[in-house]
């Protein structure tokens, strides 16, 4: 029994000892800019905390990141938060290693990442090459190539006309294009799918869920149910309107596609 209560209060002791760490964490701001010429991809790699991709000027990338951290001396360590570097025609932003080692028998309990928040502002036309694992994700106004990819969390899009893959495992998945259409593929595990789309885009798409409802105020052909597989824009048939491809996929959520 005094083996018993002797591991209890270190427990509680220990426990105690989180609480107190936790309420001396801090936010620390980080800002850099570049010159837009000469960046043609953002590449950025999140681990804990939302991304938000914004359009400003076309001759500038600016980056606010907010990171969240027990580190005492924060202000003076920013480098060990982030990594940033211009190569070959990429920004990269990425997260220096974040391995920790755990307390022997008590593995949850472990000196706690910086939890960092970004917010990227670039010219319309940048490409976007964007991973996350805990956090959501926004995308407003860029039309470069997008390919977004998340763990755990949704994912939002409003662009012009970009090409856009956006992939989670746990969350919506939704996606707005304003101008034109030129092919998405977007998928989940775990959450709903809805996309708009501009009036007249012609697409073929291919629909696969499991549990879930399928919406479209879409008039469409429709040749098969499981997957739906379907094409709209028959009207459109001259040879430079091209179809492009629609590809949602889906196992728990509804999928609902609109056409303004």
């Amino acid at each position: 029994m005094r083996t018993q209560a002797t591991v209890l209060l270190l427990f509680a002791f220990l426990l105690g000892g989180c609480h107190v760490s936790d309420s001396v964490r801090k936010t620390v701001t980080i800002e850099q800019s570049w010159p837009a010429a000469g960046i043609e991809t953002i590449d950025l790699r999140g681990h804990n905390g939302s991304v938000r991709i914004n359009v400003g000027t076309d001759d500038q990338v600016s980056l606010v990141a907010n990171a969240r951290t027990r580190h005492r001396d924060a202000e003076e360590r920013i480098s060990d938060f982030l990594k940033l570097e211009v190569d070959d025609g990429t920004l990269y932003i990425g997260e220096r290693n974040r391995k920790r080692k755990r307390i022997v028998m008590l593995p949850f309990l472990r000196p706690e990442d910086a939890a960092i928040s970004y917010v990227v502002t670039v010219p319309r036309r940048m490409n976007l090459a964007i991973t996350n694992v805990n956090g959501s994700m926004k995308i407003a106004g860029v039309s470069g190539k997008c390919s977004l990819r998340s763990v755990n969390g949704s994912i939002e899009v409003s662009t012009p006309d970009a090409e856009v893959t956006a992939k989670t495992v746990n969350g919506r998945v939704r996606a707005e294009f304003l101008e034109e259409f030129h092919g998405a593929r977007l998928g989940t595990v775990n959450g709903a799918i809805t996309v708009s789309l501009p009036a007249g885009a012609a697409f073929k798409t291919n629909v696969s869920q499991v549990n879930g409802s399928f919406k479209s105020n879409v008039p469409m052909t429709v040749r098969g149910t499981d997957p739906i597989d379907g094409e709209s824009g028959e009207e459109f048939e001259v040879p430079e309107r091209k179809k492009y491809s629609l590809d949602l996929s889906t196992v728990n959520g509804s999928v609902t596609v609109n056409q303004s």
